[in-house]
Formats: structure tokens, C-alpha cells, sequence
């Protein structure tokens, strides 16, 4: 692939996990695991701001909820595709049908409480629908 496509997908990849990244810290609930930490790195004065800054700002549920993680699914899939450049698609879709399963096993593991949080079904499509996406790419892109 041509140098210049293939910066253009990692900077897609990093763009891609910060939107991710900026919707959940925005808008998501502050009990969350994630602002523990950052009470814990003493930012959570910055974050605050930044909340408060988009508190006018009124996304869907589903944007909040659910797609943060179809984007760093997207990513991840870009990364992986981007670092593994050279190699065969079955090695490909091997890396990056990791997160996804991942995702995946935890929806169901909240679905049969043996994880905290609540089942959804659109979080279980976010997880594997960028996956299945990237296999038909690979398919149509060998024919």
C-alpha cells in the first residue's frame, strides 16, 4: 500500500479512538472506573471543565452509550490492519477479531450477571459489526 495511505489510516485509527475517547469522558456518568483514575491523577478539575463546557451539548443515547464502542472497535481494526500491513488476511482477521469477542463475551457475561453493568443488545452489534465489515472488505478486496 502507497505511504501516504497507509499514514492516512493510522491518523484515522488515532482519530477514531479519541472520538471514541471524548464521547465517554463527556458525557458518560463520572461513577464510571475511568474518572477514578483521573480523580487519581488529580485532572479531574480539567475534566469538569471540559464536561461543563459540553453540558449544553445533547447527544442520543445510542452515541453515548454505544458508540464509543463500535469507535474503538473501528480503530482497533484499522490499527491492526495498518500494523499488520505485510502479513495474510487470515492473520489479519485473526488480530482483529480480538477486541470484538472480547466485547462481545463481556455483553453476555453482563447479560448473565456475572459482570457488573446492564446487557445491550446494540453494544453486542457495535462490538461485531465493524468486524464483520472489515472480513467482507478483505473478501471483496482479494476478488
Amino acid at each position: 500500500m502507497h505511504a501516504t495511505r497507509k499514514k492516512i489510516q493510522l491518523i484515522c485509527g488515532i482519530i477514531i479512538v479519541l472520538i471514541g475517547a471524548v464521547i465517554y469522558v463527556l458525557f458518560r456518568p463520572t461513577t464510571l472506573l475511568i474518572f477514578h483514575v483521573f480523580r487519581a491523577l488529580g485532572i479531574m478539575g480539567i475534566i469538569n471543565k471540559l464536561r461543563a463546557m459540553a453540558s449544553g451539548i445533547h447527544l442520543p443515547d445510542f452515541a453515548i452509550h454505544c458508540l464509543p464502542n463500535a469507535l474503538w472497535v473501528i480503530s482497533y481494526i484499522i490499527l491492526m490492519d495498518y500494523l499488520w500491513k505485510e502479513k495474510s488476511d487470515t492473520t489479519k482477521l485473526r488480530w482483529a477479531v480480538i477486541v470484538p469477542v472480547l466485547g462481545c463475551v463481556s455483553e453476555y457475561l453482563q447479560l448473565i450477571h456475572v459482570v457488573p453493568g446492564t446487557f445491550d443488545i446494540w453494544d453486542f452489534i457495535c462490538y461485531c459489526a465493524p468486524f464483520i465489515i472489515y472480513y467482507i472488505h478483505l473478501e471483496f478486496k482479494n476478488r
